[in-house]
């Protein structure tokens, strides 16, 4: 497969992702206007949604970037497990991490 070739229902994904997302924006603006103004992590949360749609539908990563990617994520891995080794850290924590690079490893597939 070619990098600018679309994986099978890649583009049926992407099109719910973009849908999904405008809906739960649209909900969120009309219904909790108020307590986005209000609350600072409810603004992030709009705010990243927000971006994360944009980052999706413009940014489309080559070959070459989703190999220094994973190889930037795999590292940042070993660095957790080598730091959880020498140090006293809540394992719940480490665990955290771990799961957060593991998704961002998971959307590239989608990137």
């Amino acid at each position: 497969m070619r990098d600018n070739e679309v994986l099978p229902g890649e583009s049926h994904y992407q099109e719910m992702y973009r849908k999904l997302t405008n809906q739960s924006l649209e909900y969120l603006h009309s219904n909790y206007e108020e307590q986005i103004t209000r609350q600072p992590i409810l603004k992030k949360i709009v705010e990243k949604w927000e971006e994360e749609g944009k980052e999706f539908d413009n940014i489309r990563l080559d070959q070459e970037c989703k190999l220094v990617y994973v190889d930037m994520i795999n590292h940042q891995r070993e660095w957790l497990r080598e730091w959880n080794k020498d140090h006293e850290v809540d394992e719940n924590i480490v665990r955290r991490h771990l799961y957060r690079l593991d998704l961002e490893e998971e959307k590239l597939k989608y990137r």
